[in-house]
């Protein structure tokens, strides 16, 4: 029995914690402003702001990672020769990293480039996550549809759409100053997406 990597899922949980604090800190944000405690609204925009960049370096580690190792798998058959490694196949076989693994957030890239580039190079936030809903389908996975944890009104696909599309403007792929609520690819977004197959 061959078993997906691990790193991969482990990555993919992590991501999900670091953005579930960066949630958590949005909504104390939010509270810290309506009791006019604008201080303590500062504060929590200075711990978002370091924590969303620690989040685009485990992002990088993560690719890193799939550059390095493509598509690892670890076969599961193999004789276990020392505790650790007994250890490790346990893990597995509880499955504890993969269940509820999301789609990882590079999956989103291309289709969300393609949805823009259809709209015309622009569109609402609401219009392009509802048609990446559509391009996605079979893609998805089913804990994909669920809601955060940290925020039941959300649900996981969509907010990982929202945090891969920061990636990309943070990249260069998509337009950092575009009004708000409007996702718009950039020149460097076309030139990536006509390099894709």
């Amino acid at each position: 029995m061959r078993n997906p990597d691990d790193v991969s899922a482990a990555f993919e949980m992590l991501l999900e914690e670091i953005e579930t604090r960066v949630s958590l800190l949005g909504r104390n944000n939010a509270h810290a402003w309506e009791e006019w405690d604008f201080t303590q609204a500062g504060e929590l925009v200075k711990r978002a702001q370091t924590i969303t960049a620690f989040r685009e370096e485990v992002l990088q580690l993560q690719r890193k990672w799939e550059v390095l190792f493509p598509n690892e798998e670890v076969d599961a058959d193999i004789p276990v020769e020392s505790s650790i490694s007994q250890e490790i196949l346990e893990r597995r076989s509880l499955g504890r990293l993969q269940r509820g693994m999301r789609t990882p957030e590079q999956e989103f890239r291309v289709p969300l480039l393609k949805v823009l580039m259809d709209k015309g190079g622009s569109a609402s936030m609401r219009e392009v996550l509802d048609e990446l809903e559509k391009r996605m389908q079979g893609i998805l996975k089913d804990v994909d549809y669920n809601p955060l944890p940290s925020d039941p009104d959300t649900i996981r696909w969509r907010n990982t759409a929202q945090w891969s599309r920061q990636a990309m403007v943070n990249e260069g792929l998509l337009k950092k100053n575009s009004p708000r609520g409007i996702w718009e690819i950039s020149d460097e977004g076309r030139k990536y997406l006509e390099n894709e197959p």
